[in-house]
């Protein structure tokens, strides 16, 4: 029969990584002001590529609505 390891006790990196207090207010900050940044720099990219967009489907009309009235 096999051994009963327990996996996290015999993984010597999950050791290592449990060490670390992830509880503490410095990761807080750190993790905050990470979701902050991509917060400032993903909305204006949002809105940008929307305009973009906008603007491609407004054109997209107009040209196919005076590209019908040239057919007749």
């Amino acid at each position: 029969m096999y051994a009963s390891n327990s996996v996290c006790g015999t993984n010597p990196i999950y050791e290592r990584s449990s060490s670390v207090n992830v509880n503490s207010p410095l990761s807080d900050i750190i993790t905050y002001t990470a979701l902050i940044i991509i917060a400032v720099l993903a909305i204006p990219f949002i809105i940008f590529a929307g305009l973009i967009l906008g603007i491609w489907t407004l054109a997209d009309k107009i040209l196919s609505c005076i590209d019908n009235r040239n057919t007749f």
